[in-house]
């Protein structure tokens, strides 16, 4: 899973495990196996 420029997730959405995560999409941490809940 690639994310980069202004692509947006929902609240609680899971982003991962390997998500790439670039501007405009916030998160607030990491889960197991390094996945990436949206803020």
């Amino acid at each position: 899973v690639h994310v980069a420029g202004d692509a947006s997730f929902a609240p609680g959405t899971l982003v991962g495990p390997r998500a790439r995560v670039g501007t405009g999409v916030q998160t607030s941490g990491t889960v197991e196996e390094g996945a990436e809940v949206v803020r």
